[in-house]
Parts: C-alpha cells; sequence; structure tokens
C-alpha cells in the first residue's frame, strides 16, 4: 500500500542506514504527503539538511517543538544537533526530554549516557547506560549496539 506510513517510513530508514540520504528524504517526503504533522518524518527530514545548515536546523527544530512539545523524537534530533557539535550540556538536556518523555526508549537513554559521560558524569552515564541495556533487553530490538553498550558498561564499573 503506498500510503502505508509505517512502511514509507521504514523503506526511509533502511535507505538513510545505507547512506542513500535523497533516497531517504523522497521516501520521508511522502509520509510528509500523506500525514503533514508526522514528527518521525520531520525530524528525519531536518536530521537530513543538519549537515547544509546548522543554525537553519536549529531553528526548524525549534520551531516544531514549539508545536509539539512532547514529541521525544525532536528532542532526541536536537540532542543529536548539539552532540555533533560538541554542545554537550545543551545536548544532554535535550536527551534528558526525549528518554522522559519516552522512558522505553533505549536509544534515547543510550544517547542521555554519552551525554553525561561527555560530561564527566561517570555515575549518572552508568546509571543510563545499564538502563539502556536493560531496555534494549526488554524490546529485543538490535540499536543501540549491545557490544558497545556492554562494553562501555564495564569500562565505568
Amino acid at each position: 500500500d503506498v500510503r502505508n506510513v509505517d512502511a514509507l517510513l521504514g523503506m526511509a530508514a533502511i535507505a538513510q542506514r545505507q547512506g542513500r540520504d535523497a533516497d531517504a528524504a523522497g521516501w520521508y517526503q511522502k509520509v510528509l504527503e500523506i500525514e503533514p504533522r508526522n514528527t518521525i518524518a520531520k525530524s528525519a527530514m531536518v536530521n537530513l539538511q543538519a549537515n547544509n545548515d546548522i543554525v537553519g536546523t536549529e531553528s526548524r527544530i525549534k520551531n516544531m517543538l514549539a508545536q509539539q512539545p512532547d514529541a521525544a523524537n525532536l528532542h532526541a534530533a536536537l540532542g543529536n544537533l548539539y552532540a555533533e557539535q560538541g554542545q554537550w550540556p545543551s545536548a544532554q538536556q535535550s536527551y534528558f526530554e526525549a528518554s522522559r518523555l519516552a522512558p522505553s526508549n533505549a536509544d534515547y537513554a543510550f544517547n542521555l549516557a554519552i551525554s553525561l559521560d561527555q560530561l564527566g558524569k561517570s555515575g549518572l552515564a552508568l546509571k543510563q547506560y545499564q538502563r539502556a541495556l536493560e531496555l534494549l533487553n526488554e524490546s529485543g530490538g538490535s540499536s543501540p549496539d549491545r557490544v558497545q553498550l556492554e562494553d562501555r558498561i564495564r569500562a565505568l564499573r
């Protein structure tokens, strides 16, 4: 079904993981034609454009957050943008919000742990890495990377 949003998002995610950003953008655009307010597609499009215009990207994410303050994926996208720039205090704050809004998301807990780690808050980082591992075990997912997660937990113990 060409109007199945979940299938389109899946195709976009696959294209993006394979480094085919233009194809991914096309799939996300199709999602937005069906559901103009789809925050997953919107934040993904913003992330795809982030490399070209960091200031504009930050502004677009913040505008979307003003309209949808409870969209965890938008907070995570803002955190990713800050992390790419090495702005760890801002990244930590955004990842904390994403994790608070979506407490069962292992990726958000993992990103929060990384930001805390970068800020030298190893005790708090360890707790978040452990939480991310628990969530990963509960979900049976493949992201974040289990080996990387377990290695970091061992290093911080």
